[in-house]
């Protein structure tokens, strides 16, 4: 079953699971780590799509380009992210994190070799909202397609 992972997750299991799954919400990203090996911070472009460039081009995701989409009407971009395969891979750089956001609450990253995400960006009210579906190596495809259903039926109240 799926509970609350933190402040902005739904999760199945912890990360450490490699058959996990999770949904993170963020409401504002205000940079992004362009190359984990060699830390450096850089503010996304304005708006929607400058945010899934960023996160497209994050080095050591094997990032694909940003594709249009509209999820409960508010146009945006989703990108696909794939972390290392192997631990090797994953433990090359010096702090082991091969994708992480700054946010305004913290940061969220791949903990562990072989998760994959599928990150929505969102044009909302005018601000970009990130919607992270991401899943451990050992997840079936229904399972990954379960989780992209929960994402593609989110909607959102103006409160």
């Amino acid at each position: 079953g799926w509970g609350q992972d933190n402040d902005s997750a739904l999760a199945t299991a912890p990360s450490s699971d490699s058959s996990a799954r999770r949904i993170d919400l963020v409401g504002r990203v205000l940079r992004v780590e362009s190359n984990p090996c060699s830390p450096q911070w850089v503010p996304p472009a304005p708006g929607a799509l400058g945010l899934a460039r960023a996160l497209a081009s994050v080095a050591g995701t094997r990032g694909r380009p940003p594709v249009p989409v509209t999820l409960d009407g508010h146009e945006g971009y989703v990108v696909r992210l794939r972390g290392p395969r192997t631990e090797d891979a994953f433990l090359r750089c010096t702090h082991g994190s091969p994708f992480q956001l700054y946010l305004q609450e913290g940061s969220m990253a791949f903990e562990h070799p072989g998760w994959s995400s599928r990150v929505w960006v969102l044009n909302v009210g005018g601000h970009p909202v990130l919607i992270s579906a991401s899943h451990g190596p050992d997840v079936t495809p229904a399972q990954e397609t379960e989780l992209v259903e929960m994402v593609e039926s989110i909607s959102f109240t103006e409160s």
